[in-house]
C-alpha cells in the first residue's frame, strides 16, 4: 500500500484520487491542483477560486 503525502489513503493507491472533506487550511493545500480535492464547503472552480476562498473565507 503507498502512503498519502498527508498520511492519510482512503483507496490503497495513494490519495492523487481521494476526496478531500473539509476546508482547505492554507494555499499550499490549493496548489498542484489540490484544489479538485475538496469539496466543503462547496467545489473550488480553479486553483484561485481556493485560494481566495483561504484569504476571505467566501
Amino acid at each position: 500500500m503507498q502512503k498519502a503525502r498527508n498520511g492519510i489513503n482512503f483507496d490503497g493507491i495513494g490519495n492523487t484520487c481521494d476526496r478531500q472533506t473539509g476546508l482547505p487550511r492554507n494555499k499550499e493545500q490549493c496548489k498542484n491542483n489540490g484544489w479538485m480535492r475538496f469539496d466543503t464547503p462547496h467545489t473550488f472552480e480553479n486553483q484561485g477560486d481556493c485560494i481566495q476562498f483561504i484569504n476571505t473565507g467566501r
